[in-house]
């Protein structure tokens, strides 16, 4: 074998080398992760038809949730305070709806913090009602309160029923009742 035919032998190995490497090396797409995130067509705008604008927040066990992080499942949000009398009157419903089809749907409670009197007033009054869904704190971060900003809401309580896929099927503004809330999400899941 002669110089040139040694170098181009030397070359076409490292390019082997290198496709190897780069292959195996290379981060595979978990199809279970791209299964856990909706990904919505369209405009994000909080009404019925679109897609429900995205939110990040703390939780109050000092995690975070993401709305579109919905493990393929749809989605109940409610903004909600504890100083509201209708948020209060629903409640119950929310609670049952979440130990009903906590399974099958992701229930969001989200305390506007940001119109809280008192932010340390939020777990007491769910330890007192033992309320056990997951609720994420509104706080406001760099001037914006995702209900607010995003959602456009001026009074709450506000609940929105949201497909495996992001888009908002139905949308309560005031209080929900029982039957209304249930409705909504068997709806949903047929």
């Amino acid at each position: 074998m002669n110089k040139r035919q040694a170098v181009i032998v030397a070359v076409l190995a490292a390019a082997v080398a290198g496709a190897v490497f780069m292959t195996v090396d290379k981060p595979k797409e978990n199809p279970a992760s791209a299964m856990n995130r909706a990904v919505c067509q369209g405009e994000p705008k909080p009404v019925q038809g679109f897609c429900a604008p995205n939110f990040k927040l703390p939780t109050l066990s000092g995690e975070e949730v993401e709305l579109y992080q919905n493990e393929g499942k749809p989605t109940v949000v409610n903004f909600w305070a504890t100083w509201c009398p209708p948020c209060k009157e629903e409640m119950p419903y929310f609670q049952k709806l979440h130990e009903t089809y906590g399974e099958k749907i992701n229930v969001i409670m989200v305390n506007e913090t940001a119109m809280e009197r008192d932010e340390s007033d939020v777990k007491p009054y769910l330890d007192n009602h033992r309320y056990t869904f997951p609720v994420a704190l509104d706080r406001g971060r760099n001037g914006t309160v995702v209900g607010v900003d995003q959602y456009q809401l001026f009074n709450i309580p506000a609940t929105f029923i949201i497909n495996e896929n992001g888009k908002i099927t139905r949308h309560f503004m005031g209080g929900v009742s029982e039957k209304q809330l249930f409705s909504a999400v068997q709806e949903l899941m047929q």
